[in-house]
């Protein structure tokens, strides 16, 4: 083999930049454990691994920068020899892989000089050990990675059982470039381009899930050198089951249901109504693009109009519709449509809150023991990732979430993993509800929630607002508290109304010591949003709805509360 020059693709061209835009750091590499439950043979191991270099080009890349901008040189071998680690004597072997992991992704990468494809084999105990496969961003994206990882499976079984593998299926790098070059000269880039101007034509503000309360803050030296933050949490067989038979009642895809169930999710934290949220997809529609390893992957925006009193297979269909759409369209590369679109400035977003569905066959062996993947990084985030890992070998799903240490912590992930879970299940429990009646927080955080209103208490001697409420919802339910244009509302319907309002208020950071501004309309919705401001222990400034814009403005300069309601979709 001799050295080759190719130009990058226009994937890895992103992946470069953004190497060169990231200042504060952050890693660009992609990582996992795989664990290999059976004493493995370090030198057949190695072998696999000098093979699938051989047959995958781009595990052997470096990256350049000459007179024409960047370029990839494949070279005719690997630059490191894949090392085999003996952790099995440690007093504590796992701990000792996983810091040895985390210290290898945190080192800075030189992309001309560093190999960009990097494994090795670390031996936990004597019928244990871990691959640790790791790889920069801009040569391998997650479905190359699969690829990747299913031969050297291949390869080491034949080893095992002494006989050949089966020939390599890979298709050299050149592909994907040429097959860019007569995307972007064709007329299917046109038809692409259309799409997506008048999918996103008029994009809402993205959303973030980040607290409003809590101003970005110094990461910690160690999750900033990553450039992220991550916490997991497993559904098991019978929950994925559950979620499996849902969609196929509703003529849905597993990835489907499981969008739907998370955008359902986002807009319940948000209330936006126009809610944009990014997927990555594998940028190849041919068989021909999915034999090559290499960096192709993108990015597409999916667009939805949920709202309080949409039932839940409403916006299943939208992600259906959404997704469909997407994925025939996926090929016009997400830099071009920020153009297209005229976001030019790096600060503005067409979605901050991706969602990632991985249904990856990893049901793999090495010889005749099994393989269990862990995901270890992803590369830097910019603010939320949703990952949904389903490895098929029928020990369940992970939910990852991704995040970047500036704007979230591990204890808010692991809020909303929690919560991620209470609202999947209450779906699943009864699928035709709207979307506002399915719950949001737990009994324990929203005990917590309402006690909130504690700290605002009575004059000695007198009955509270709130516990009078509360009294009224238990003794006297069905009896009517408030009467409008729209009918009667009863105790427990008011309670339950402004409970939910409160739980939205809590989130978005309002609490004692926090002034609300309510401009609503004088009818139930004015009620609702007094006693829900009260449950958070807070204050609230009533303002007409049809009053002067010039008074109303002066008001608002002047007392300068934390949040403005106006929207019925809070309230009610």
């Amino acid at each position: 083999m001799s050295l080759q020059r190719l130009p990058l693709t226009t994937a890895q061209r992103g992946v470069w930049m953004g190497g060169l835009l990231r200042a504060q750091g952050g890693t660009f590499n992609i990582a996992e454990a795989i664990e290999l439950r059976g004493p493995i043979e370090p030198d057949s191991f190695r072998a696999a691994l000098a093979q699938v270099s051989r047959e995958a080009e781009t595990t052997r890349i470096r990256i350049g920068l000459g007179m024409d901008g960047p370029y990839q040189d494949v070279l005719p071998e690997l630059r490191f020899d894949p090392p085999f680690l003996d952790f099995s004597t440690h007093p504590a072997a796992e701990e000792s892989a996983r810091t040895w992991m985390t210290a290898h992704l945190r080192r800075p990468v030189d992309l001309a000089c560093d190999p960009l494809w990097y494994s090795a084999l670390i031996k936990l105990e004597a019928s244990r050990f871990i691959w640790f496969h790791c790889c920069h961003h801009i040569a391998l994206d997650g479905f190359s990675a699969g690829l990747i990882v299913a031969r050297v499976a291949e390869l080491y079984t034949a080893l095992a059982e002494g006989r050949d593998a089966p020939p390599a299926s890979f298709l050299p790098l050149r592909t994907l470039i040429e097959q860019e070059e007569r995307y972007r000269a064709g007329a299917r880039r046109e038809t692409d381009r259309l799409y997506w101007r008048e999918r996103l034509a008029l994009p809402p503000e993205a959303v973030t899930l980040a607290s409003p309360s809590s101003p970005p803050r110094p990461a910690d030296p160690l999750l900033q050198a990553l450039g992220f933050v991550s916490r997991t949490a497993a559904f098991d067989e019978r929950l994925k089951e559950r979620i499996r038979a849902a969609a196929q009642e509703h003529g849905s895809t597993l990835p489907q249901m499981f969008t739907a169930l998370l955008v359902s999710y986002i807009f319940r934290c948000t209330g936006q109504e126009d809610l944009t949220i990014g997927m990555p997809v594998t940028g190849r529609l041919d068989r021909m693009m999915r034999r090559v390893p290499g960096m192709a992957a993108n990015a597409v925006v999916l667009r939805f109009a949920p709202s309080a009193g949409v039932p839940f297979p409403d916006l299943l269909a939208q992600t259906r519709r959404a997704m469909h759409g997407a994925l025939r369209h996926q090929n016009f590369r997400y830099e071009d449509l920020r153009r297209e679109l005229g976001f030019t400035e790096m600060e503005r977003h067409l979605s901050r809150i991706a969602v990632n569905i991985e249904p990856f066959d990893y049901h793999l062996s090495f010889g005749v023991h099994p393989a269990r993947n862990v995901n270890l990084s992803n590369g830097m985030m910019e603010d939320l990732t949703i990952f949904v890992f389903d490895r098929q070998d029928g020990e369940g799903i992970s939910l990852a979430l991704y995040a970047n240490p500036a704007l979230y912590d591990a204890t808010a992930l692991d809020r909303h993993l929690a919560r991620i879970q209470l609202h999947v299940e209450a779906i699943l429990d009864d699928p035709g509800l709207p979307l506002s009646a399915y719950p949001f927080f737990g009994l324990a955080e929203r005990a917590e929630i309402l006690r909130l209103g504690e700290k605002a208490a009575p004059l000695e001697g007198e009955e509270g607002l709130l516990d009078a409420l509360a009294g009224h919802a238990l003794r006297m339910p069905e009896r009517v508290a408030v009467s409008d244009s729209y009918g009667n509302v009863t105790y427990r319907m008011m309670y339950d109304l402004a409970g939910r309002c409160a739980e939205t208020l809590a989130w978005q950071g309002v609490g004692p010591g926090t002034l609300v501004a309510i401009r609503v309309p004088r009818d139930r919705r004015q009620i609702v949003a007094m006693l829900a401001v009260a449950l958070c222990g807070a204050a609230w400034l009533s303002l007409d709805p049809d009053g002067p814009p010039g008074r109303t403005a002066a008001i608002l300069d002047d007392a300068r509360p934390a949040l403005i309601l106006t929207g019925e979709e809070t309230i009610a």
